[in-house]
This record gives C-alpha cells, structure tokens and sequence, in this order.
C-alpha cells in the first residue's frame, strides 16, 4: 500500500465530527466519534482472469491490509477504522461480501435466501475506478471481500481500487451519555456509513 492523491469525487467524513451506522449484530444504530485521520492511501488489485460469463476462480479475495487494530481491555489501546471507497472496472459486475464470510449479494443464491435490503453488487456506472463512489467503514476483523462476473463478451481480469482513510475514533461505548442523547434526537449532526450490507 503506498500513498497517493485522490480523486476529487471522494470525499470522506472530516474529523471532530461523528458518524453513525447501523450495527446489524446488536441490531441499533450506533455512533463514534472521528478524532484524527490519517493521509488517504490508494489499493489497487486485480482478480484473476475469467471468460465471459464466468465469476473469477477462487474464493472472494479478502482486503486484508484494511484490518484496523483491535480493542483490548485497555482503556488506554486506539480504536481505529478505515473508512473505503471502492471503485471497480468495466466489463464485470462485482459481488461484495462484507464482513467477508457474510455474501451480501444474490449471487448463487435464491432471493428468499436473504434479506432485501442486504444485497451488495456494484458496476462501473455505479461507482467507477477511476472516480469510486461507494463506501464501507470497516472495523476490526470486518473485512470486505469481493469476487467478479465477467460480463464483457472477453475474457478479462477486473480490477478493484479501493481509497481508504483511517481513523482513530472513540466508539459509541465511550461517548458521553449526554453527547449519545443529542445524537440520536439529531440534535447534533452525524454523517450516515455503511457498517456492511446495505449500499
């Protein structure tokens, strides 16, 4: 992963601010507080080559180096997250899975199979390489992953760039009871991410 400039159409939250999400395990909608934020970086990969009509072989590829570090015990450990956009190229639709072992897609799947609002795909008219739209807040070991279907009428490997920030954040556990209050009564201002699932 190096450093790089990114494109003018990415836009990620500022820091002193807040965000909220909604957390599908404890099934509420939480919020953190964004203190600092790191130097933009781009994360550019390319899945393996499959023909037309055919998803790239082998299991979805997992963004390991998006993996922020873990709260411990210690009140004192930093809590980080990385906020991502994530562009892809044409001639394929892309699958989202995300966390990882969670497929967020139709793909293989019947419909009844899962929750409507839970599907992830996404096309380079939805959110182009080269200017990424669309974006996840990944937490400790809540990594994305993502496998493509070649629709082009060739053989291809798509590419994925993913532009990512990372935070130190102070999460919803530790934020003032009165701070949490006005919050939710949206009496102070919180920018919506997406925790997993929902685009």
């Amino acid at each position: 992963m190096a450093g790089a400039l990114m494109p003018l159409s990415v836009k990620f939250p500022e820091p002193g601010g807040y965000v909220k999400y909604w957390d599908s395990v404890s099934h509420e909608l939480r919020f953190e507080y964004l203190a600092v934020r790191g130097t933009p970086f781009k994360y550019p990969f390319r899945l393996p080559t499959a023909s037309p009509g055919s998803k790239t072989p082998g299991n979805p590829f997992q963004f390991q180096d998006l993996q922020p570090f873990e709260q411990t015990g210690n009140s004192n450990m930093p809590i980080h997250r990385f906020h991502c956009f994530i562009g892809v190229s044409k001639g394929a639709k892309f699958y989202v899975y995300f966390p990882s072992n969670f497929q967020t897609s139709k793909f293989d799947q019947a419909p009844e199979d899962i929750q409507q609002d839970q599907e992830g795909d996404i096309e380079y008219g939805d959110s182009p390489y080269d200017a990424p739209s669309r974006g996840l807040w990944v937490k400790y070991n809540n990594l994305p992953a993502i496998q493509a279907l070649v629709t082009n009428f060739q053989s291809c490997a798509p590419s994925v760039l993913i532009i990512a920030a990372k935070y130190l954040v102070t999460p919803n556990e530790l934020l003032d009871p009165g701070v949490l209050l006005k919050l939710r009564n949206g009496q102070l201002p919180s920018m919506p991410v997406d925790a997993g699932g929902q685009w």
